[in-house]
Order: C-alpha cells, then structure tokens, then sequence
C-alpha cells in the first residue's frame, strides 16, 4: 500500500484537493482508503488527509506516510517524523525544509500569477500526477465533476504548471515505491493490468447510512447540526425532490427525536442521527418510543466526549449509554456498523428491525468512517427491501375481514377480527411473542389509542399491578424471546481456537482485519472477533473462543473497555489485557499488532 498525507489550513481547499486525488487514484485503477483529520474551525488550524491506496481493497489507515503534500509550513513540521524514510515530500518553496527528500514548488507564486491564491494546492496535484505518470489531461473530468464552471481552466492552469515543474526522474523513486506498496509492475499500473473500478464507489459511512435508509422506504429525518452526525441531514436534504422525502432540521436533538416518534406513530418511516451529547437529550423521548411500542431509528455518530469534547474526531464512549441510557427497561436493539459497506446494509436491516418489533433501534458510526471514505462495491440491491407500512383505513379493514391479509410490518403476533371492536382497539394486546397488533391512528375503523404511562391492552393509563407486570413481561418478551433471534453474532476473523483472541466492535473491524494478517505473517496466530449486532449480546462465540484462550484481549477506541464490561456483564467472561486508545485518532494496524506482541512477550 501507498500512503500520502495531504495537509494545510482549514480555508485553504484541503478537502477538494483531497476529493481530486481520491477520484484520481479510483479513475487509475486504484482501491482507496481515505482519512480525515478535522480541527473544529472554519479557518486555520491544521487539517490534514491520509490517501492509502493499492491494487487490492484497503481497509485501513496508516499512520507512517510514503508523500507528504504540505500546503502549509505546519504540515512538515508537525509530519516529517511520519515521513519513511525513503519518502517525499511535495511542499512550496517558501517553506523552510532542508530535508533532501522535499520537491520544493513554486506553488504560491504559480498562484499568485494565476489570480486566485486558493489555487495553489491544485499546482501540488499536478506535481503528484507527474511524479506517478498520470495522465495530466484526466484532471479536467474531475474538475469539472469537483469545482464551478468558472474555476476549471485556473486549477487546470495551476495543475499544468505544478505538472511541468518535476520532471519523470524525481519521481522515479517515488514511482518504483508505489510500484512495490500498491501492487503495480513497471508503470504505477500498466494501463493494461489495472481493474475496472469504473463501477464501484467511492463514499464515506454517512453518506452509506443515508443510502441504506432510503432503500429500506425512509419518509422522514429530522435532526439537529452535530458533527459529525450532521453530513447525514445535509445528504438527504439534498436529495428530497428526487427521493420524495421530508428533511426537517429542528430546533433541538429533543424536538428530533419527538417529532421521529410522532412521525413513525403515524405510519411513516423516520429516523434521526446525532452524536453523543445530543442523544443524551433524546433518552426520555426514547424511552416513550419504547413504551408507546413505536419505530425509532436513531443513528449516533460517535466523538470524544464528555459534553462537547473533541467535535471533530473519533471514538468509541457511547456505547454503554446507547444500551442502557433511559429509565425503566424496554426492549431495544444497538448495532455497531463496521465499515462503509456494512453502514448501507444495516441502516436498511436497522428499520425493519424497528418495524417488525416496534421498539427503538439505534446505530452506531464513529467519525472514523463516518467522514471517511473507502472504494467499496456497488450495493447489492438484491440484499435490502423497503419497509411495508399499510395505511390505518385499508389496514384496519383488512384485520376486520380477515387477520391473515394484513400486509408487511405493522400487523404482527397473535390476532383475531374480534379483538376490533366498533371503536376501541387492543394496541398492546398480549402475546406469546410479546408483539402486539399495530395499526395506524386516523382511521375510521378503530380508535388506536398510545400513552407512555403504565397501560393496559387497549392503551389506557391502568395502575394495577398485574396489568404492568403483565405488560412488561410483554414487551420484554420481545427482546430475550424474539429480538435475540434476529441478533447477528461476531465476525471471526484468523484463526479459531486459538491461544489469543481479539474482541472489538464496530469501525474497528477494518484495523483489526489487517492486524491479524500482520501477525499472522509475523508468526502469531490469533483469533478476531468483531461485534456489529450488540444488544442483545450474542455470547455463543465468546464462551467458544474463551473455553481455550490464554490471552482474551479487548481492542476499543474508548478509556474504560466498554465491550468487555459487556462480556463480563453477560457472559462472566473477562479480560485478560486491553488494547485502548481515546485521544480521538483510530487505531492503527501497526498499533494493534505492535501491543498484541507486547503483551504475548509478557
């Protein structure tokens, strides 16, 4: 694998740059995995990009750098111990560097002739297409796909001008380099060898959620700004004409999460999307989602906290308060996407999920991947459906006729045409799958009646003692009896049964996979298992991985090990060693297998 590192000021096109590169590489025949280091401010700062490519797919980030792009004097300063050795770097030539890997460019005056100061990265992207003998006239397409109209022909200027300042034998090393990392022979790909990729996409687990909820039938989101949730509201507001939709931002992450359960009430197919401190203010409205039995689907995109704590960066702290946060006890199900691919599927499964047990489903994402993008396959379409949600008049006179025609999610458990009376109507009538009959309100056939105090079948407030226990069982049947069904247990990754074994969960799947490859060629055997599916906990892999393990290690991006609380928690197992890290950056490959072997040594 080939690594750059893109790197300058916030205002100084960093991200378009790096959205030139990525389409560069892909259009090259080339699988990208792409990372984004944000500072939280419109201007200044430094921000920088990490483009890892290959011939084969890359799942991960790495933290040592093949080309530096510096855009600004900060990016060699804070970089250059990341550079390897046989490295380059591409910087201005007002920089200060006397490193004799640099190819110092005249960026800022090649800028300053063309008239616009912002074009002097796109001079650097020139220089980079030279170096890796790239077709320089392939940059038109993108630009014209990334940039106004007005702004093609200065960029092109620019890039043409970065171009013609490096010649073919500075980049000779750099070309033999990318040759060996990202797979290539002779040219960085002979045109003849490389993959079409022409296909494929190239998207971050935002915009994948906001996809997968769309295929699954999604009516309505609503949310309020949080990063970095918020690119989720901004993708699908974008596409409300063409998708039929309402985007609502609201005024707070309370009113979001009431007006979700308001919506989903009614029929329509909601969600929601926030980070931690936001879903703080959303329990007691999740709660009311678990009492009323209603559809909720709640994604959480994960950042430091507490509070506001590092907005634009990663971790994984929320997910003992997605589990457990809310008073009382309701049935609920928590999943953990692990890369750009799963987002899709399981923001899909995620509402059919919420559907067909009527409870509160909540997905969690992480910056990590969440503005990060990867070269994933098209989306199997084949793989999700919408969601059915009848409408209450033909719904509630189809359960008159006959109870076995009513259609898709809403109607579900044990019912009969005599439980409709003239005006009143079981909503959470008992069942042996603790699934009551659902119909929609509005209709003229039945009252459908929702409270979140403690209420009996027909859903009026009832203080009786075994009438709430009667319906507590009810609901709670749902998650030990049949939401644990529809759980997902881990992932394995390596090799099972053996003396160490990895546990982690969500976006970490990707560093994880490639560290177990790592010390598998480095001697050590090890058995992964990735966890999307958390709550309910599946627990049968754990106990068979665990009956032989010498060292049972947990690898999360938070401070107090949450998964293997969880473990211990539900199945008595417990942790040998951790491997944590929270200072808002993703683990590494290198990292995880570098403290593996640490912790193998003694």
């Amino acid at each position: 694998m080939f690594n750059i590192l893109l790197g300058g000021a916030a205002g100084q096109g960093i991200e378009t740059t790096g959205a030139v590169i990525e389409m560069m590489l892909k259009a090259n025949g080339y699988n990208v995995f792409v990372t984004r280091d944000l500072m939280s401010r419109v201007r200044g700062g430094h921000n920088f990009t990490t483009l890892r490519f290959g011939r084969e797919p890359v799942v991960a980030h790495d933290h040592k750098v093949d080309l530096i792009l510096a855009v600004n004097q900060e990016t060699i300063d804070i970089h250059l111990k990341d550079l390897r050795e046989d490295g380059v770097i591409i910087a201005d030539d007002k920089f200060r560097t006397d490193d004799p890997r640099a190819i110092m460019l005249p960026m800022t005056d090649t800028a300053k002739e063309l008239g616009n100061s912002r074009v002097a990265s796109s001079v650097a992207v020139g220089a980079l297409i030279r170096l890796f003998d790239l077709p320089e006239e392939a940059l038109r397409d993108i630009f014209e796909k990334t940039l106004r109209a007005e702004f093609v022909e200065i960029n092109m200027a620019a890039a043409k001008a970065g171009f013609n300042a490096v010649t073919l034998d500075q980049g000779e090393a750099a070309r033999k380099k990318a040759n060996s990392r990202a797979g290539g022979k002779g040219e960085i790909i002979p045109e003849d060898e490389r993959k079409d990729y022409s296909d494929w996409i190239m998207i971050n687990a935002n915009r994948a959620i906001a996809l997968g909820a769309l295929s699954a039938g999604l009516q309505f989101y609503t949310a309020y700004p949080m990063s970095p949730s918020t690119a989720i509201m901004e993708y699908l507001a974008g596409l409300q004409n063409e998708a039929n939709i309402v985007v609502e931002q609201a005024e707070d992450e309370l009113a979001a999460i009431n007006a979700v359960v308001g919506a989903s009430y009614a029929g329509a197919v909601a969600m929601t999307g926030t980070s931690g401190g936001g879903y703080q203010l959303m329990v007691e409205a999740m709660a009311s989602a678990g009492m009323m039995e209603i559809p909720a689907v709640t994604i959480i995109v994960m950042r430091p906290g507490p509070v506001t704590g590092l907005p634009t960066r990663t971790e994984q702290g929320d997910l003992e308060m997605a589990i457990f946060a809310g008073n009382g006890e309701y049935p609920k199900m928590v999943i953990a996407v692990k890369n750009q691919s799963d987002a899709f599927y399981q923001a899909n499964r995620a509402h059919h999920i919420a559907q067909k047990y009527q409870t509160p489903v909540v997905i969690l994402s992480d910056q990590y991947i969440a503005d990060g993008a990867a070269t994933i396959e098209p989306f199997d379409l084949s793989k999700v459906k919408k969601v059915t949600v009848a409408s209450g008049d033909e719904e509630a006179l189809a359960y008159r006729k006959d109870p076995a025609h009513a259609r898709g999610d809403v109607m579900h458990g044990e019912t009969r045409a005599s439980d409709l009376a003239a005006d009143e109507f079981k909503r959470y009538r008992i069942t042996e799958t603790g699934i009551s009959p659902r119909l929609l309100p509005g209709n003229p056939q039945a009252f459908v009646n929702a409270d979140t105090d403690s209420h009996c079948e027909y859903g009026f407030i009832n203080e009786a003692a075994d009438v709430h226990t009667a319906q507590v069982d009810k609901r709670m049947r749902k998650h030990y009896k049949m939401l644990a069904e529809d759980v997902i247990d881990a992932e394995q990754i390596g090799t099972a049964g053996s003396d160490i074994v990895l546990v982690a969960w969500g976006s970490l799947h990707g560093p994880l996979t490639e560290a177990v490859q790592k010390l598998k060629e480095q001697g050590i055997e090890v058995s992964a298992l990735v966890y999307g599916d958390l709550w309910p906990f599946p627990t049968e892999k754990i106990e068979a991985e665990a009956k032989n393990a010498g060292h049972i290690i947990n690898v999360e991006q938070n401070f107090s090990g949450q998964l293997g609380h969880l473990i211990r928690r539900q199945t008595g197992i417990a942790m040998t060693d951790s491997i944590l890290k929270y200072d808002g950056r993703a683990l590494s490959p290198d990292e995880i297998a570098g403290r593996v072997q640490e912790i193998v040594k003694g």
